[in-house]
């Protein structure tokens, strides 16, 4: 430790850089560019604790024009980073080619005793995945966001964990990128002063469009309470010349803080095109605005939302031309005239058309990617297999990740998880069956 940067690799083809152990580095502890591809970073521990503002723990660039950092994966890390505006984990062109088939898993990122700018970021990366890994800010103030994606395409952020608290602006962002997916990732936590943001989806480029991203199945918790407007998904169009059009948020669940300007979803339109946005399916509780929307916004559908606790409206704002906006949304916790129901005394567990349950999901071996299997057996069985199951993980030992369903009959499904590190993974699977 001690020196300007750990390892560097220039022009590195198939390199294996594993179970090292890195300290007090004022510059990059692994630093990989200029055609360094198809390198394997595993398992090595990394404590930045001095330094520039560029001292990131991992990182790859392609640097110089038509150079490539490709194929690059990231797995199974340990990262302290504590220097101004540096992340974790951070791949990007920078000068090069823009790099693709990137992997990053099953890292633990952690926030030292200074601000930094976040736990992950990817910049112009043409195809990747952001998996597995968990952030947290250790309450430290973030500049930037637990996980950013700027300017790409095709990238997959899932089932990964942001711990924040008041000095992280954003949990996820994607920043000028199309055809993204953020799905499956919990965020414990985020700053609360204005604009804040569990996740952040926005362009303000007149180059680059912010289209056609999936925002699917997340689950968001509000940190501390406060007077200002903090919102838990965020979708912002502010360049005359940019498109943030098809975007979908669908299924995600929102917990407020029951603070005096909250809200659930907004959707801003300052400039540009914001058009055919999908609003489905999502649980929002506890805000003062579920969702909240501008009348330059175009053709937005908002459908079949549960609201829970909200302290103003369901919906705020400015319809905007063409919006489709179904009035049966169901509201928790409340009864009138119009047709909302009260669910005083839960849901039944184990209905014809839906069934929930907590169930143990088993312990994966103590291997990078070990799988475990639990079977979900039903009290009374659906008509058929038609059904669609949505799973969670609470309690969680080890980094648990759902990974995919099997043997799906109409009595019963197996669910199997994967584990986010080299550690034994478990934890309580909270399942949700719907037929059709």
């Amino acid at each position: 430790g001690g020196s300007n940067l750990g390892i560097v690799m220039r022009g590195a083809d198939n390199c294996i850089i594993r179970n090292n152990v890195f300290s007090g580095h004022s510059n990059i502890s692994i630093f990989g560019e200029n055609n360094s591809s198809n390198c394997l970073i595993e398992g090595n521990t990394i404590t930045a604790t001095d330094g520039n503002s560029g001292a990131h723990g991992i990182a790859f660039h392609g640097t110089t024009s038509s150079q490539n950092v490709d194929r690059t994966r990231i797995i199974g890390n340990d990262i302290t980073i504590a220097n101004a505006a540096s992340f974790g984990i951070e791949v990007g062109a920078f000068g090069g080619n823009n790099p693709d088939q990137v992997v990053v898993s099953g890292n633990v990122i952690t926030g030292g005793a200074a601000a930094h700018g976040g736990g992950i970021s990817f910049s112009s990366v043409d195809g990747g995945t952001i998996t597995g890994n968990s952030y947290d800010s250790n309450a430290q103030t973030v500049t930037i966001a637990g996980i950013e994606v700027v300017a790409s395409t095709n990238v997959t952020v899932g089932s990964n964990q942001v711990l924040g608290a008041a000095g992280l602006l954003s949990g996820i962002t994607l920043n000028r990128s199309s055809y993204c997916s953020v799905a499956g990732n919990v965020i414990d936590g985020f700053g609360n002063a204005t604009n804040d943001r569990g996740i952040y989806i926005f362009s303000n480029n007149d180059t680059l469009n912010t289209q056609s991203n999936s925002v699917n199945g997340n689950t968001i918790r509000f940190g501390a309470s406060s007077g200002t407007n903090h919102k838990g998904i965020y979708l912002q169009c502010n360049n005359a010349s940019t498109d943030c059009s098809n975007n979908s948020i669908i299924g995600n669940i929102i917990h407020g803080n029951s603070g005096a300007a909250t809200r659930g979803i907004a959707i801003q339109h300052d400039a540009g095109t914001l058009d055919r946005t999908l609003i489905l399916g999502n649980q929002i509780l506890n805000v003062l605005i579920g969702i909240d929307r501008e009348s330059g916004q175009t053709g937005t559908q908002i459908l079949e939302n549960v609201f829970g606790g909200i302290g103003s409206s369901d919906l705020g704002g400015t319809a905007g031309s063409g919006e489709v906006a179904v009035r049966l949304n169901p509201v928790l916790g409340q009864l009138n005239i119009a047709s909302q129901l009260q669910l005083a005394s839960g849901v039944l567990k184990d209905g014809g058309g839906f069934k929930h349950a907590r169930i143990a999901s088993g312990t994966t071996a103590a291997s990078l990617h070990a799988t475990a299997s639990a079977t979900w057996t039903f009290t009374t069985a659906f008509a058929d297999a038609n059904y669609t199951l949505t799973a969670t993980i609470d309690n969680p030992t080890g980094i648990p990740i759902v990974a995919h369903t099997d043997n799906k009959v109409a009595g019963s499904i197996d669910i199997i998880i994967m584990a986010g590190s080299a550690a034994a993974a478990s934890g309580t699977l909270n399942c949700i069956a719907i037929h059709d």
